[in-house]
Formats: C-alpha cells, structure tokens, sequence
C-alpha cells in the first residue's frame, strides 16, 4: 500500500463526498444509542440509502470516530483536574508521553488498541480544533488513510484544508457540525466540555 499523503487523502474523500452527504440524511441515533451495529437498523439504513458496499462500512467507522473522540475528551478532562493543558509528547524513553498517566490512573486497559484509539481520537480532535466538529464526519469515507498519515502530512493535510482548492470541504464540514455534536452528545459522556465548545458550532 503506498504511503498516506495529503493530496490522496483529500483526493479519494473529494470523489466520495455526494454519496457520503446522502448517507448522513439518514437519521442514525438509534445504531449509535445502541453502540453495535443493529441488524434491522443497519438493514433498514441501507435500504434508505442505497448505497451500497459501503454503508456498513460507514456506520462502523461512525461508532469508532465517536469512542475515539469521546476518550480524547475524557482525556482532556483528565489533562485539566490534574493541572495540564495539553499531552506530553511521545519521547525518549517516555515512549507514550502522559497517555501511559491518563490510562492508568482513569483505569482504562493498558492495551495497544486503548492507546491507538486515544491516538486517532487526538487526531481529529486536532482537525476539529482548525475547522470544527464537523470535520469529524467528513472523514468517515476515508478514515483508514487519515489512521495512517504522519504528522507531517498532517499538517500539509490542515494546511491544504485552508487553501481555495479544498475549501469546500472545510465548509461542507461547517454543515455538519449540529449533527456531529449531536451525534457525539449521543454517545459520549463528557458533555460538558462540548457545551463549554458549542459556542464553536455554526
């Protein structure tokens, strides 16, 4: 598979977006209450949509986006009580930063997919911070590939986000960001912080 770059990134979501604006029409409160996939609604789902191969694959990322930001958040609170403001660098021998603190002392389970999670969770928190809550979504379509960029591309991605030939995807995420908050207001338990940021929400 070739490496992640920011032009293949927003390249492969930009064919995608028509489709994946019909997918969100569809109101998906009841499969994101339930935290699995129900068969009759995600059959009921794909009915409505039509969209093929890639509705099941999108409800799944659409529970996965909001466990992982929703630790992200659950992180951020850790951060404020106990007198941080961001997370230490991984570094040295210091390999996770204040990831390995923040597991141990909230009583997560100290295991590679609870540390990937809050990774990718503090990934798009980043891009929510540089466009707002609806970029979440936006992302579904190609979440695998945003998992793998580095932070370099990363920051080529925002900054490409922010030039007039990918600007309209920064504003198709500004339509989203009701529903995102919604949806993550939803499922997560940290809702205070998103009302401290609702202010934020167009």
């Amino acid at each position: 598979m070739p490496p992640a770059t920011a032009e293949r990134l927003l390249t492969d979501l930009s064919t995608q977006l028509d489709m994946f604006s019909r997918f969100l029409k569809v109101d998906l409160t009841s499969i994101i209450l339930e935290g699995d996939l129900v068969q009759g609604e995600s059959r009921r789902a794909t009915e409505l949509l039509a969209t093929g191969k890639n509705t099941q694959c999108w409800l799944q990322r659409l529970q996965e986006i909001h466990q992982w930001t929703n630790l992200a958040l659950r992180e951020q609170d850790w951060l404020q009580r106990t007198g941080r403001n961001e997370p230490t660098p991984c570094s040295g021998s210091h390999r996770f930063g204040t990831m390995a603190a923040f597991i141990q002392e909230e009583g997560l389970s100290d295991t590679h997919n609870t540390k990937k999670a809050l990774q990718h969770g503090r990934r798009l928190m980043r891009f929510e911070r540089e466009f707002g809550h609806g970029i979440t979504l936006i992302w579904l379509p190609v979440l695998p590939a945003l998992r793998c960029l580095s932070l370099a591309e990363e920051a080529r991605t925002i900054e490409m986000l922010g030039s007039s030939d990918f600007a309209y995807v920064a504003h198709r995420a500004q339509l989203l960001a009701r529903l995102r908050f919604n949806y993550q207001c939803i499922h997560g338990i940290y809702l205070g912080k998103l009302h401290e940021e609702s202010a934020y929400i167009l």
